[in-house]
């Protein structure tokens, strides 16, 4: 599945120090009252689950919750690791419910005392959701700035990586 709380790289480039951390589009913090996805959206997975249609199931999810194009969700199906997606398909309900309990209680003040330089990035055709959050997380964070990937969304890591 795509990670609710977004990947933490290790910087590979020269011009990060070891300690520095790079955050991509991670969800959280969300303003308060925002609708991190469609609930009828999570019913179709979960019907689709019922009916044994795990692809069904993980394809909704990318559309409607993790909200990927379909020409996006076409390059995740042409990756060797599509059919082990396909198989953790039935966890998705409860990676759910983890994140929204885990979102609905972050505090982004517990962030305060985090020194260490952060760049957040963030794409510029990914959900104002997205934008939403990483905006309120570089709020909290003492020491951090936001990079927009000009043409790139939630995937800029698969769709653009060399870029």
């Amino acid at each position: 599945m795509c990670p609710p709380c977004g990947p933490l790289a290790r910087p590979r480039s020269d011009r990060c120090a070891e300690r520095d951390l790079i955050l991509y589009e991670g969800t959280f913090p969300v303003p308060e009252g925002t609708e991190l996805y469609p609930p009828e959206a999570l019913d179709s997975v979960r019907s689709s689950l019922k009916a044994g249609d795990r692809e069904g199931a993980l394809t909704t999810f990318y559309r409607d919750i993790a909200l990927i194009s379909p020409e996006e969700i076409e390059m995740l199906r042409s990756l060797p690791i599509w059919p082990s997606r396909v198989a953790l398909a039935p966890t998705i309900p409860h990676e759910m419910r983890a994140f929204e309990s885990y979102v609905s209680n972050f505090d982004p003040a517990r962030l305060g005392n985090l020194r260490t330089p952060t760049l957040v990035l963030l794409g510029g055709d990914s959900p104002a959701l997205e934008k939403a959050a990483a905006e309120a997380l570089d709020a909290a964070l003492s020491d951090s700035r936001i990079v927009v990937m000009t043409h790139q969304a939630h995937l800029a890591h698969r769709t653009a990586p060399g870029k």
